[in-house]
C-alpha cells in the first residue's frame, strides 16, 4: 500500500481513485485485483497436464513464464510500482503504451497502482494479464477465465430454459405482441442478468438458479432510475431510409449474454430494428467479460439442447447468417480510455454509432466508463455525466457495482443508503439511464 493514500471518501467530483481508503477502488485494488491474479495463477499450476495436452509439451515452460509475469505484476500492484509498458506485439500495443506516456508526461510522473484513476488502473491489471500470455507462443490464445465463464452457463441452464421458452412461445403467438409489455420485460431480464458478474463475485458460482421471470417482477422498486420509457419512445419512432441498426455492447458471458441475445431476439421479431450489431471484447477481460469464443461457444451449446432453445438457436443461427445479427470485436473496448474519448482515439467506431438507433451499453464497466469514473454528485444530470458522448440516444442497463451512479433524485441516494449501507457495490440495485437529443429528465419525487 502507498504511504501517501488518504483515509477519506472520495470527494465529489473527483476521479474514483485507490489513494481515497474508505473507496471501494481502494479496497479493489488492495483486496480484490491481487485475488483475481492469485486465481489465475492457481488455474495454470492445477492445469498444466491438461493445458499441456492440449496446447504441446512445450507448453510446460510457458506456464511457468506466465506465473511468473502474474506473480512480478501481483508484486508491482501491493508495492505501487509504476505502470510499466508493455512488450508484446500485439495491435494495440502502442495505444497502451502512448497513453501511459502521454499520462506520465502530464502529471510529471509514472502512473502508480494507489495514486491514479481507479478505471485505468483496473484496466490495466487486466491489459497485464493478456500481456502474460500474449508473450508466449503456444499460450497464445488461452483464456484463463473461459472455464469460470462456461461454468456460470451451464450453473444457469434451468434459467435459460426458463427464459428461452418464454421467447420462443411468444414468438410463435398468431397475431400482434404487445409491444410495450414484452419490451420492457425482456429488457429487465436483459438488465438483471447483469447481476452474474465474475468479477465483482471474485470469479465464484454466480449462476442463475431462481425463475428470472418471477424474479424481474420483484424488482422493480430496485431500479433506481428507470428510464424505459424514454427508451420505448426511441425505439418506437420510425427512420428511413432502412434499414436500420441497432447496437448492444455486451459485458458478461454465460445467463447475461444470453438474455442479451433474447432482447435482440425480441427487437428483430418486432420489427424495432433490421441489423442487429453486438460488441463484445477482443481479450479476456474483467474475467467475465464476452469475446467472440464466448458467443460462438454460447451457440453451439444451444446447438445441443431439445425443444425451444435448439429452436432460438436455429434462429439465431439464420439472422447471423443474413447479416442481420453481426459480431464484433473491436480494440476499443479493452483500451484505457472512457467514452468521451472514442471520436478522438477510434473515429471509425464513434461515426458507425452515428447511423444507430439506439446503443445499449450493459454493465457496470460500461457505465464506468460512459461517466468517466468520477465521483458525481448522485443527483447530476447523465447527459452531463457523458461529457459529449453523444453519437446516438442510448442506454445503459447497469447493476451497480461500484461508487458511481447519477441521475438520482434529490434525497433518494440517503433513503437508499439508510436502508442498505453497500447499495453501490453489491448488485442489487439497477440503473436504466437513457440518454436522448430530447429534453432532460425532470425528476418526480422518490
Amino acid at each position: 500500500m502507498a504511504n501517501d493514500c488518504i483515509d477519506a471518501i472520495t470527494p465529489w467530483n473527483e476521479p474514483l481513485s485507490a489513494k481515497y481508503i474508505r473507496s471501494f477502488a481502494y479496497h479493489t485494488v488492495r483486496n480484490r485485483l491481487p485475488v483475481t491474479l492469485t486465481q489465475v495463477i492457481d488455474h495454470l499450476s492445477r492445469n498444466k497436464e491438461d493445458i499441456a495436452q492440449s496446447h504441446g509439451e512445450a507448453a510446460r515452460e510457458e506456464i511457468k513464464d506466465v506465473i511468473a509475469h502474474l506473480s512480478k505484476l501481483k508484486n508491482e500492484m501491493q508495492t505501487n510500482k509504476p505502470l510499466e509498458p508493455f512488450h508484446a506485439n500485439e495491435a494495440d500495443k502502442q495505444v497502451w503504451n502512448d497513453f501511459l506516456e502521454n499520462s506520465s508526461i502530464a502529471l510529471g510522473r509514472p502512473l502508480l497502482w494507489f495514486a491514479d484513476v481507479w478505471l485505468y488502473i483496473e484496466c490495466y491489471l487486466y491489459r497485464r494479464i493478456r500481456e502474460a500470455f500474449a508473450l508466449t507462443k503456444l499460450l497464445n490464445d488461452y483464456d484463463p477465465f473461459r472455464v469460470q465463464k462456461e461454468d456460470a452457463f451451464t450453473g444457469s441452464l434451468n434459467a435459460i430454459s426458463v427464459v428461452g421458452s418464454h421467447l420462443f412461445n411468444l414468438c410463435s403467438l398468431e397475431g400482434p405482441l404487445d409491444a410495450q409489455k414484452y419490451l420492457m420485460q425482456f429488457m429487465k431480464l436483459s438488465l438483471w442478468g447483469n447481476r452474474c458478474d465474475l468479477s465483482i463475485s471474485g470469479g465464484k458460482d454466480i449462476a442463475q438458479v431462481n425463475d428470472p421471470l418471477e424474479m424481474i417482477s420483484q424488482l422493480d422498486n430496485l431500479i433506481l432510475v428507470n428510464d424505459l420509457p424514454k427508451v420505448l419512445d426511441v425505439l418506437r419512432q420510425e427512420i428511413s431510409p432502412r434499414p436500420v441498426v441497432i447496437d448492444i455492447i455486451f459485458d458478461n458471458a454465460g445467463y447475461e449474454l444470453f438474455t442479451d441475445l433474447c432482447l435482440a431476439h425480441l427487437l428483430m421479431k418486432l420489427k424495432l430494428t433490421d441489423i442487429i450489431r453486438f460488441h463484445g471484447k477482443k481479450v479476456p477481460w474483467f474475467i467475465s467479460d464476452v469475446m467472440k469464443h464466448d458467443f460462438n461457444w454460447l451457440m453451439n451449446e444451444l446447438s445441443k439442447q431439445t425443444g425451444p432453445l435448439q429452436e432460438l438457436h436455429k434462429e439465431w443461427s439464420n439472422f447471423l447468417s443474413r447479416g442481420q445479427w453481426v459480431m464484433h470485436d473491436e480494440f476499443f473496448w479493452t483500451s484505457p480510455y472512457s467514452y468521451d474519448c472514442m471520436e478522438k482515439t477510434d473515429q471509425a467506431l464513434y461515426n458507425s454509432f452515428k447511423d444507430s438507433k439506439l446503443l445499449i451499453f450493459k454493465g457496470d464497466l460500461n457505465y464506468r466508463k460512459l461517466v468517466g469514473d468520477m465521483n458525481w454528485p448522485h443527483t447530476e444530470d447523465f447527459t452531463t455525466a457523458l461529457r459529449g458522448f453523444t453519437p446516438a440516444p442510448l442506454v445503459s442497463l447497469r447493476t451497480i457495482k461500484a461508487d458511481v451512479v447519477v441521475g438520482l433524485c434529490p434525497g433518494q441516494a440517503e433513503e437508499v443508503a439508510k436502508a442498505d449501507e453497500d447499495w453501490l457495490l453489491t448488485g442489487k440495485y439497477a440503473v436504466i439511464s437513457c440518454f436522448t437529443a430530447n429534453k432532460r429528465n425532470v425528476c418526480k419525487g422518490v
